[in-house]
């Protein structure tokens, strides 16, 4: 690593991993001949114990303030400057140098930093070579982390103990996880924020990783991150305190937390190497645990098809803020987690949804919509084995069924929104599915559901007042659109949609009897995935759909 004590002086520094010595050589370079005095060079602060100067060498000169001018090449041989004098000598103790004067007590003891000063025989033309060695408290970190790091290997380890306590959820917040996903669990954390660089994708290790990546295929020993991380423990006190505020990851919190707090005691040099040394080891046993989570399909599969896999992660999460309704009490084991809401006391059961996008479609209102939920759910959640939140999904929607219809955006099911014509048809796409992929999977057909709306004209019913058996839905469903259906959007008007024009919150969709094609919309809606509403004036193309999908879906 090199740095600049001055216009002219140079600080290259080398250190052993091995053995945790350095080398500090620094040169008084001369790149233009000095005009009087030469520049002062500050004192140098030293985070160890100076065990021995290797050497200490500069160049005189008579004439040493003017050009060289008699200069004369040999033509048989290389010859130099005759007039020119070296002086050069090695392994020094500190008080016979020329070149520097120690400010500072040097005894191991001493926990300080030692300030050197440089002496006017440090001239231009100059170099000293310093060995240092490591405070005899930083060594003791170094042996504790060596043997942190030495868990990773260890199958019965404590830190492979803790991991293996971890679900999928769970390792969403360890690894992942985004700003706004954060900040809706109400605990105060978002993702981190490097000065000069700006903010980390994710809250998790990830963030962490992919700058980490980065730095170690470029080298940038100057990047914002390291820069951040030698000046302080921010980064390290934020990973471990986000992670001790959740029950279910308090035990990594405090296993970093631990580990950090020896990295911090190290020199600032050595923060940046253990950090990482920490941080990815751990980060390859989280991804391969994960793996270990998934279905055979995810454990045999490639690295390409595993690396896609972490979607699943990525994706299916909860959100407090973006709760779906309430499963039965009545359905099958295994049941949802649940607890109480801190503020509230209401029942929540931790059951996962699945974001429609990062990062705006990740919470709240905007996160739940059937028809990116059920077009995911093969390949994120059934394919990767998760099959429960796969169960608790179908269920959930299905407790909020309306007019033979999924919500297109759920909201908790009691302000729902219907009109979307597609969605209800990849729900039972997925049912189906699900039956064929899970183990014992057409059990789900006998899981009873909590509706909300028993009739289509109710207001929302509490919960287990009205069960039913899925089929029994699925069946009602499809009566409904052979009968086909009708109705106005409820709140229909500018509030729900300020670009519709009043006609296309009329919605209608039935199914074909003769080629079995579903039909439905007008040209004043659009009721499929191609959703987009024009909403300009100056264009003339307000409450125009940019694609009409009246007709067939």
């Amino acid at each position: 690593m090199v740095d600049q004590l001055s216009t002219s002086a140079l600080l290259i520094t080398r250190h052993n991993p091995e053995t945790h010595k350095s080398v500090l050589l620094i040169a008084h370079t001369s790149f233009f001949q000095p005009s009087g005095k030469w520049e002062y060079i500050n004192s140098l602060s030293i985070e160890g114990v100076i065990d021995d100067i290797l050497f200490e060498a500069s160049i005189n000169h008579p004439q040493e303030k003017e050009p060289v001018r008699n200069f004369q090449r040999s033509k048989e041989y290389i010859n130099g400057l005759e007039q020119t004098k070296i002086y050069f000598r090695e392994n020094l103790f500190i008080e016979q140098s020329r070149c520097i004067r120690l400010k500072s007590p040097n005894s191991p003891d001493y926990i300080g930093f030692r300030t050197i000063e440089f002496t006017n025989d440090f001239r231009p033309g100059s170099i000293i070579a310093l060995e240092i060695s490591l405070l005899p408290q930083i060594r003791q970190s170094v042996i504790y982390l060596k043997q942190l790091l030495d868990q990773y290997s260890n199958p019965r380890s404590q830190f492979n103990h803790i991991i293996k306590q971890l679900t999928l959820v769970d390792l969403e917040r360890v690894i992942y996880r985004t700003s706004i996903e954060e900040q809706s669990d109400g605990k105060g954390f978002d993702v981190y924020l490097i000065p000069d660089y700006g903010k980390l994708v994710y809250c998790g290790i990830q963030g962490q990783i992919s700058v980490l990546d980065k730095i170690r295929l470029f080298n940038q020993i100057k990047h914002p991150f390291i820069i951040n991380l030698k000046q302080g423990n921010w980064l390290m006190d934020y990973i471990s305190n986000r992670l001790k505020i959740h029950s279910n990851t308090k035990q990594l919190g405090e296993w970093y937390g631990n580990a950090f707090q020896h990295i911090s005691s190290l020199s600032r040099l050595m923060v940046p190497i253990y950090f990482d040394l920490i941080i990815t080891g751990s980060y390859y046993l989280l991804i391969e645990h994960a793996y270990q989570l998934m279905s055979p399909f995810i454990i045999n599969s490639s690295k390409f098809v595993r690396s896609f896999s972490q979607t699943s992660i990525q994706l299916l999460s909860f959100i407090r803020n973006a709760r779906l309704p309430l499963l039965s009490s009545n359905i099958a084991k295994p049941y949802p987690i649940e607890e109480k809401d801190e503020q509230t006391f209401e029942r929540i059961q931790l059951i996962p949804s699945l974001a429609a996008a990062f990062p705006h479609l990740s919470s709240g209102l905007w996160r739940n919509w059937g028809r990116h939920t059920f077009i995911s759910l093969r390949g994120l959640i059934l394919l990767t084995g998760r099959y429960e939140e796969a169960r608790y999904l179908i269920l959930s929607y299905a407790s909020s069924i309306r007019h033979g219809l999924i919500p297109n955006l759920i909201s908790d099911g009691k302000n729902a929104r219907y009109n979307s014509r597609d969605a209800v048809w990849w729900w039972l796409y997925s049912i189906s599915i699900y039956t064929n992929l899970v183990p014992n999977g057409y059990n789900i057909l006998n899981d009873k559901v909590s509706r909300l709306y028993p009739n289509d004209d109710c207001p929302p019913e509490r919960v287990d007042s009205y069960n039913q058996s899925l089929y029994d839905i699925i069946y009602q469903v499809l009566i409904k659109h052979i009968q086909s259906l009708k109705f106005r959007e409820r709140g229909a008007g500018h509030l729900l949609d300020s670009s519709m024009n009043d006609q296309g919150f009329f919605i209608e969709i039935g199914v074909d009897t003769k080629t079995g094609f579903v039909y439905g919309g007008n040209q004043w809606n659009c009721g499929t995935w191609m959703d987009k509403m024009g909403s300009s004036e100056k264009a003339s193309n307000k409450g125009h759909p940019a694609t009409p999908r009246d007709g067939s879906a």
